[in-house]
């Protein structure tokens, strides 16, 4: 666990390649001061847009980084993770603002028309990678056996897995098929309550926290090698309930979806 904050904004498809990169391009000189505010205050935001977009974020926010990500991915090794902030190489520290994908492939390369690979995430400097998402399972049918091995993929090339769930059976499935012991890897857990996703509504602050307790007392009990993880939560969250979703203290961060496609809005979100 960390007393670090999360923001990763689910751009989801609301909006079109060039009106992403609008975003993007129209908004760069305040998400780059944004960095320093971020920093300061121990926070981290990570943007997910959709996957045409990605690699022109990346040379927008960080060209060196990606160049850099390029270079070194032949090794299946990326330098800046959650992680870094606090132990990695000090000239990664002041990247507070980093790029997550939607999705990723259950395959890897090969013969899968249409899919996106873990290793084209990896090479366009992609740090995260939502998985499990309501939407994903209900729209598109993903089973846990889907999820699972996707994030055996991204664990292998060190990009942080935010695995969605709404139950904790849905966490103690993917922990099972995990060697957590070999593979120390980082997650994020989102709890998404699915009656709560674009709805406008979220749950009381004492349900959100009795969730995360839930899910800490697995993890000591049942899966006591899994160290570095955070717990977020997802669903309809906003500049009015950021401050009362702040004060839950299990809680690392948040996931947003709708709200994070207004520059404006997402601003007041991350330096609430």
């Amino acid at each position: 666990m960390s007393n670090h904050w999360l923001y990763i904004a689910n751009w989801k498809s609301y909006l079109s390649y060039k009106q992403e990169l609008a975003l993007f391009q129209q908004n760069l000189t305040e998400l780059k001061q944004l960095t320093l505010e971020l920093k300061s205050q121990a926070k981290t935001l990570v943007i997910c847009p959709s996957f045409v977009t990605l690699a022109q974020a990346a040379e927008l926010l960080n060209p060196e980084i990606l160049e850099l990500s390029q270079k070194t991915c032949v090794d299946n090794h990326l330098p800046f993770m959650v992680s870094d902030l606090e132990h990695g190489d000090k000239s990664y520290r002041t990247i507070e603002i980093k790029l997550g994908a939607q999705n990723c492939s259950s395959n890897q390369l090969g013969a899968y028309t249409g899919e996106i690979s873990v290793d084209s995430l990896q090479q366009l400097g992609c740090n995260y990678c939502l998985v499990g998402h309501f939407e994903r399972r209900k729209n598109y049918h993903e089973t846990d056996l889907e999820v699972i091995t996707k994030i055996k993929l991204l664990i292998q090339a060190q990009i942080t897995p935010i695995i969605c769930i709404s139950e904790i059976q849905q966490l103690i499935t993917v922990l099972d098929n995990l060697d957590l012991e070999l593979s120390n890897p980082q997650i994020i857990i989102a709890y998404e309550p699915t009656w709560a996703i674009g709805t406008g509504k979220t749950p009381a602050n004492i349900e959100i926290a009795q969730f995360c307790q839930a899910v800490k007392t697995i993890i000591e009990t049942k899966f006591s090698n899994l160290k570095n993880y955070f717990i977020i939560y997802g669903g309809s969250v906003t500049a009015q309930n950021i401050t009362e979703l702040r004060q839950i203290p299990e809680l690392n961060g948040v996931l947003i979806g709708k709200a994070s496609i207004n520059f404006q809005e997402l601003k007041k979100i991350v330096l609430s």
